[in-house]
């Protein structure tokens, strides 16, 4: 495994190898290398429809890889530009919340003020906040990822914080984040699920969107966007079932090896070489999700 000094290093020479203003295949969740396909477009109306009418809750679903944490982070740095009245927090993982106290604890400290280890206080400090903050013209807004990591409790305290409301309006709103199980425990709390008014399901890439989205990268490096063939691109695509951290994660694994052997042509030994490294790594075949020899099949 490599230090980050090593990676930092590595990042480094591949720039200089290539030509690359900035490495172009991180898995870090930077809004600027999010290609926004229709998909994402949807899941982002639909979030900032559903907080804009007040629904309490804006929800986005889909399996690891498929790009939720960026969406994440497209959000935080685009929702001052287009609701500059929303006051937007970012909760890393769900995970963080052990329990029903948990919630409001993390969530009162988000807005700079004490918690309390009793819930009758917590309950009233939360809401002195929120008032306060709709006096002024502030709508709170949370988003929270990896939601599949809280415990039922913080469920049902996340639906009870969303009751607190004006006649008018919900003073405090959530954008929710998660894998499709989480669904499992909404179905043991139907007042939650029921206000999940336009939920998104994320999907695995098309061939044609995992194209655009390596030359995307590519030019926003400052490279030949022709840097793989399109033979390559659809052994990269079929290895990675279109999820695009893993066609990434391929991509990466290809720049590497060329480095190591001082070729700035991408062949498709290279390709193949990194296709075998990744999943040497993912240990398991990803080929269609299942282990086991792998099938060809059509684009």
């Amino acid at each position: 495994m490599r230090s980050s000094a090593d990676r930092l290093d590595y990042y480094t020479r591949c720039c200089d190898f290539f030509g690359f203003t900035e490495y172009p295949f991180h898995t870090s969740p930077n809004p600027r290398y999010l290609y926004f396909t229709e998909q994402y477009r949807t899941a982002y109306r639909r979030a900032i429809y559903s907080i804009d009418s007040g629904s309490a809750f804006a929800a986005i679903w889909g399996s690891m890889g498929l790009g939720k944490t960026s969406l994440a982070y497209y959000l935080i740095h685009n929702i001052p530009e287009i609701r500059p009245h929303w006051e937007v927090h970012f909760i890393e993982s769900a995970g963080a919340f052990g329990s029903f106290l948990d919630v409001y604890r993390r969530i009162i400290a988000a807005f700079g003020k004490e918690t309390h280890r009793n819930m009758a206080e917590n309950d009233r400090t939360l809401k002195e906040v929120l008032y306060h903050k709709a006096e002024q013209g502030i709508r709170p807004v949370f988003i929270i990822d990896e939601l599949q990591e809280a415990p039922l409790q913080a469920l049902r305290a996340l639906r009870i914080i969303s009751n607190i409301e004006t006649p008018s309006t919900k003073l405090i709103q959530f954008i929710l984040l998660g894998s499709e199980e989480v669904f499992r425990k909404f179905d043991r709390i139907p007042a939650f699920r029921d206000r999940l008014v336009f939920p998104t399901s994320l999907s695995p890439f098309d061939f044609q969107d995992m194209v655009k989205m390596i030359r995307f990268r590519l030019n926003l490096a400052g490279s030949d966007d022709l840097l793989f063939t399109e033979s390559q691109l659809e052994d990269i695509f079929l290895h990675s079932i279109g999820v695009p951290r893993y066609a990434i994660l391929i991509c990466s694994n290809a720049l590497q090896i060329a480095l190591d052997r001082g070729q700035r042509k991408i062949t498709d030994d290279i390709v193949q070489q990194a296709i075998e490294n990744f999943e040497k790594e993912a240990g398991v075949s990803l080929w269609a999700g299942e282990r086991g020899p792998k099938k060809k099949r059509s684009l």
